[in-house]
């Protein structure tokens, strides 16, 4: 490289270092006329393209950088980090994949592959790179505050806390220690520890949009909160990112709703959702059960219940399904009540046994026509998969209560798989489960729930594969109704335990004693003795509510449409006259929660941790 060029580049750097991004493609661009080390040019016009809010542009320059020098290291890392940062996840794991071929040893690559793993929700494999990152290096606080997240995850709640314990003690300054910490404490029900550590995150950082709504949910608020509601909405005045707009209108949202003040309420959950970044198309789920119904059908059932006839095979399992927001985390903390049987809450396990058997094509998998090629075999490896992975988290356990509500998808599977098992299906009114479901601020996944329209569409899909399964399953599925649990919980839960065949306990209607943890969006409620206040929420927001009743109407009672008459509102409109919606944004998600500043140095510039 010749002394021009040399120069040009310590030139750039400065004017890099000091934010002067225009002056930087300036400078560039003439580097890239003078023919010398075109790769470092096309490198240093990526990053400014990227730090100007140009990311697609970015990546156009630093691939022509891989293009001419495949062991750009820099290059690869920003390549990585920018489709992740476009949530195009599996081009991240590519570049990163590519950057540890060149450096295994390289903490934040490993790590940048395991953020990627983990926002596409393959979490044991996002573990293992996580751990290999801390391996590496074991004083880097977002490296940690990832891996204790991972673990938190998938259940290693004890591991996570003393990790995350350590961290804090070590680094009490990152915000990312402190929010993880503080989400570890409230499984454990330790609000009161996780409080102030969510508003040392906000008093040290404004912009972390996950601690407002975070802190929302740790407590009820009354009016006597009014100085932290003016700082919340004094925030949403100073113009701050969407993905922090988005953090604090869904803490407001949960604040006013829990004042009783439903239009402010609402305003500000219908502002959150606007703000997301999501595409659902209903259209792709109702072909996965049109695949579902042509395959699992009575022939394949009863044929291979019939080559393989144990049918006590996973009689220590308890499967709870249903919609979200139903009720299941109050069910489960109910029967681990029992010293017989103990929760794992939403392991996934399913999910990421499909992923290493099948591919998987946008919100589904190839399934089940690849995986019925050879079924037999298939349900032999998935089955001890997922017995694997559960004892991992409950090796000793007398039985087990997987709570991943989602698999009411996979019913036929898992009858194949567990066919001695117990299903409880959970149930909720369903205008209480969709607004419910529309006011969580679910930070993966779950895009349906961004819009009343998909919330209602994906509901009508819920309802229509478990009729499905229970015309065609020999399952003896318990449904418990949610407004029955609550209002009879004693009653309710002999029954359940009558089924399950356990021992009931009186210890079953005091689990807002147990210190067990909690992982799911309902871990607020049930730290609390068991409440009505969730029954009927719907009723306070029913102005809002016509087309999302008018898509369910055929599941509302004469009640419900007599409380809508009342109110001069009309139900009953045919569900064909709410179109098709799809949730669709081109704005990019804001930010790396884990990571900090987009950029880490390597070798002397480009990205900082």
């Amino acid at each position: 490289m010749g002394e021009k060029a040399e120069g040009l580049l310590k030139q750039i750097f400065e004017e890099y270092e000091k934010g002067s991004f225009a002056q930087v493609e300036q400078l560039c661009k003439r580097g890239l006329e003078s023919g010398e080390a075109q790769d470092e040019f096309l490198y240093f016009l990526g990053c400014a393209k990227f730090e100007s809010g140009q990311p697609e542009n970015a990546l156009n320059f630093l691939r022509k950088a891989v293009e001419i020098n495949p062991a750009h290291k820099n290059a690869l890392y920003m390549l990585a980090g920018t489709y992740h940062d476009l949530g195009r996840y599996p081009e991240a794991i590519h570049y990163a994949d590519l950057l540890i071929e060149l450096n295994p040893d390289l903490h934040m690559a490993h790590h940048l592959k395991g953020l990627a793993l983990f926002e596409s929700m393959e979490f044991w494999a996002s573990l293992e790179e996580f751990r290999a990152a801390y391996a590496l290096e074991t004083e880097s606080p977002s490296v940690i505050s990832s891996l204790g997240n991972n673990l938190r995850v998938i259940g290693s709640t004890e591991e996570a806390l003393h990790l995350l314990e350590d961290a804090y003690a070590r680094f009490p300054e990152h915000p990312g220690v402190k929010l993880n910490l503080a989400g570890v404490y409230v499984e454990y029900g330790r609000r009161e520890e996780a409080i102030p550590l969510y508003r040392e995150v906000l008093q040290q950082d404004p912009g972390q949009g996950v601690a407002y709504t975070n802190l929302a949910d740790c407590k009820r608020w009354t009016q006597g909160d009014s100085e932290e509601f003016q700082q919340f909405e004094t925030r949403l005045t100073q113009n701050p990112a969407k993905d922090v707009a988005r953090g604090i209108h869904f803490a407001l949202g949960k604040m006013y709703n829990d004042i009783r003040d439903f239009d402010k309420a609402f305003s500000h959950y219908q502002e959150a959702n606007s703000l997301r970044y999501a595409v659902f198309d209903i259209r792709e789920k109702q072909r996965w059960l049109s695949n579902i119904k042509s395959t699992f059908d009575a022939d394949l059932i009863q044929g291979y219940r019939e080559r393989q006839p144990s049918e006590t095979e996973g009689s220590d399992l308890i499967f709870i399904i249903g919609f979200p927001r139903s009720g299941s985390t109050l069910l489960e903390r109910m029967l681990a009540a029992s010293d017989r049987i103990e929760g794992v809450g939403e392991v996934a396990s399913l999910h990421l046994g499909l992923s290493r058997l099948v591919p998987v094509q946008g919100e589904s998998f190839l399934f089940p026509d690849e995986f019925s090629e050879n079924i037999e075999a298939n349900v032999d490896a998935l089955t001890q998969d997922y017995r694997t992975r559960v004892r991992e988290i409950a090796p000793d356990a007398p039985m087990i209560v997987d709570k991943t509500l989602f698999n009411f998808e996979h019913l036929g599977l898992l009858y194949l798989m567990f066919p001695g098992a117990k299903y409880i299906h959970t149930t909720c009114h369903p205008l209480d489960s969709c607004l419910s479901s529309y006011f969580q601020n679910f930070l993966a996944g779950l895009f349906w729930s961004y819009s009343l329209k998909n919330t209602a569409q994906y509901y009508n899909y819920y309802r229509e594969v478990m009729d499905y399964w229970e015309s065609l399953l020999p399952l003896n599925i318990l449904e418990v109704r949610y407004e029955d649990l609550v209002r009879h919980p004693q009653e309710e839960s002999r029954r359940i335990y009558e089924y399950l065949g356990v021992e009931w306990t009186p210890a079953v209607l005091e689990t807002h004693r147990s210190d067990a943890k909690v992982t799911t969006a309902s871990k607020q409620q049930v730290r609390e003795k068991i409440y009505t206040q969730s029954v009927e929420r719907w009723h306070g927001y029913a102005g809002y509510l016509r087309p999302l009743a008018n898509e369910l109407s055929e599941f509302l009672s004469e009640d419900d449409l007599r409380f809508f008459s009342e109110k001069g509102i009309v139900i009953g409109e045919p569900r064909a006259k709410m179109p098709i919606a799809s949730t669709r944004s081109t704005e990019r998600p804001q930010g790396w929660a884990w990571v900090g500043r987009f950029f880490a140095r390597i070798a002397g510039r480009g990205r900082k941790e």
